[in-house]
């Protein structure tokens, strides 16, 4: 009896160590190689790369921009445990801000144009909007330094993967780095195929110049969407809630 134990512990802790292992072979994707051969256009930046939790969502809850792209690709996901299968990155190209959907890797006989789509940005908003109306924010606040605003993070509703810590067998870390901002601003709030960017910046160093910061610590928080047509930004910062701050000054508690 003992040794029927002993043989099912082995067996459930092999499981559990040797349940990642490749099942196909794969090769990886260099997503801006690919899309600079595939559209013969170059990417001069990458605003943010996410991962899209597809598994969790059917096809009706995707965003009908993206509908098209997921179809495509989807047929050669890699439906393999403790993989992030497919990714959403939000580019600068030679002709214009771009969505990419990518496959960190495919199997090994697949075309590798065949892990990347890229579409037309959907937003009512660039990225570059919405960092000129921040700045012009900031700079009313004369403790802030809009110099040093900067894109620290984004996540989307569909692809929030940051509070699971085990699926599948595999135990991952909690990632969360926006854990910290009022828990009241929650997804439920946004359209389906919603991104949020999450800005920084620094407070000045009282009294002092040329512009420094007293500390780490001494930031805001900035997190921007857009919901219908319209961009909406929040601050947050130590000692105070988390408040909408454009296009009016209210609590994450009141309505649209």
């Amino acid at each position: 009896m003992k040794k029927l134990v002993m043989g099912l512990l082995i067996v459930f802790f092999s499981t559990l160590f040797f349940g990642c292992k490749k099942e196909v072979v794969l090769k990886d994707v260099d997503m801006k190689l690919v899309v600079e051969e595939k559209y013969k256009l170059a990417i001069k930046d990458v605003y943010f790369t996410i991962p899209i939790d597809y598994d969790n969502y059917d096809l009706s809850d995707l965003p009908e921009h993206s509908l098209d792209a997921f179809k495509l690709i989807r047929k050669h996901m890699i439906r393999q445990r403790c993989e992030v299968r497919l990714y959403l990155s939000y580019v600068l190209t030679t002709i214009g801000d771009k969505i990419v959907y990518h496959l960190p890797r495919i199997d090994d006989k697949a075309d590798l144009f065949d892990g990347v789509v890229m579409i037309n940005y959907p937003y009512a908003y660039k990225q570059e909007t919405i960092v000129e109306i921040l700045k012009s924010l900031i700079e009313k606040d004369h403790m802030m330094d809009s110099d040093s605003l900067r894109l620290v993070h984004a996540y989307s509703y569909y692809g929030d993967t940051s509070e699971r810590t085990n699926q599948d067998g595999c135990f991952l870390v909690n990632t969360n780095p926006y854990g910290h901002l009022n828990k009241t601003f929650k997804p439920e709030m946004f359209s389906k195929e919603q991104l949020v960017f999450h800005f920084k910046a620094n407070l000045y160093l009282e009294n002092e110049q040329p512009k420094l910061w007293v500390d780490v610590a001494s930031y805001k928080d900035y997190r921007a969407f857009i919901k219908h047509g319209q961009l909406y930004i929040t601050e947050a910062a130590g000692g105070f809630d988390e408040r909408y701050i454009y296009p009016n000054v209210q609590t994450l508690t009141e309505s649209f």
